[in-house]
Order: structure tokens, then sequence, then C-alpha cells
């Protein structure tokens, strides 16, 4: 650890930026100890090459490059850059400003931005593109209020994950969903 950074912020764990080196360990050890991820921005963004999971609050003015590797993962769940971890209602999770840029590429080998399992979320000022799923809502309660997905093949979708979870109080305001491949949005 770099006790340089502040708790959360995913340099203090590792995270190097430049798009070189791997990250996502770093960023997992980040999002996982409790407290705020801190994603600052670098210049050259942070790599990833597996899927990174929060189980807090998300702050971000960096934006994670991810690898085709993501892509090649023998299921769905892991096929996702991010994944906003379930939380139960009461805690509200706050995810702000997170971005995720994509490439044709990474598109085409089915690798997928953002999925927000988690019950009474909202994400704010987030921004995913080109990739094949951009953002996914797979709860209830969740809130998007100024996102943004573009040129993904469906920039935004929500569904139940499965028979004992709903879709329901989904709030989308402002943002975009512009320029899809297939669907701008699917519910």
């Amino acid at each position: 650890s770099n006790y340089a950074y502040q708790p959360g912020d995913v340099r203090r764990y590792g995270a190097v930026a430049g798009g070189i080196v791997d990250c996502s360990a770093a960023i997992n050890v980040a999002g996982s100890i409790g407290t705020p991820t801190y994603i600052v921005h670098e210049q050259g963004g942070y790599l990833i090459n597996s899927t990174v999971t929060f189980d807090c609050d998300v702050y971000c003015t960096g934006y994670l490059v991810p690898s085709s590797s993501i892509g090649s993962a023998p299921n769905d769940y892991d096929k996702f850059c991010v994944i906003i971890a379930s939380s139960g209602y009461a805690d509200r999770r706050v995810v702000q400003g997170l971005s995720i840029h994509g490439s044709v590429a990474l598109r085409a080998a089915n690798v997928s931005g953002i999925r927000n399992d988690c019950e009474n979320s909202i994400i704010r000022d987030s921004v995913v593109y080109q990739l094949n799923y951009g953002i996914v809502g797979r709860s209830y309660g969740q809130t998007y209020d100024k996102c943004h997905a573009f040129q993904c093949n469906t920039n935004f979708c929500a569904y139940a994950r499965d028979a004992s979870h709903e879709i329901n109080a989904l709030t989308i305001t402002g943002g975009s969903y512009d320029s899809p491949v297939s669907r701008s949005v699917s519910i």
C-alpha cells in the first residue's frame, strides 16, 4: 500500500494510470474495504483486464480502459467491466462520474460496461461508450442521473436478475443513450 494516498484511492492499493499496467486487483481492493472508492484523473486511464466490483460508493474523475480479455470470460457475469454489488435496500449507494472507454474491437469482443445490481442506488454523470452493453440495471429503486452511453450494441438495459427480484422505481433523468448499434434502451 502507498499511504501517501487517502483510504479508498485506487492508487493507494497499486493502481497505476497510463493504460499499460493491469489495475483490476488494486481497484477491487479499493472497492471492497468499505470506504468510498476514488478513481482520480490520470493521463491514459486505468487498464482493467478483469471485472472490478464495488461494494461502496464510487467517486470518479478518471476513467477505466478495459481489455478484450474481459469479453472472453466464461460467463456473462464476468463480461462486465464494472459491477455495482447489492448492498440491501437500507443503504443508498452513489456512483459519481464513472467513465469506461471502449472501442469497436471491445464491443465486438462482447465486453460490457456497468452492471448495477444494487438496490436503492444512484448512478450520476457516468459515461460508457463502444461496448456490448453500456449500462445494465438489475434491481429496484435505481436512479440514473445525467448518464451517457454511446455506440454500444445496447446502450441501456434493465431487467430482473432472477425470479426473486424485480425492476421498479427505475428513474432516468437527463443524459443520453444515443447512437446505438442495435438498441438505445431495452427494458
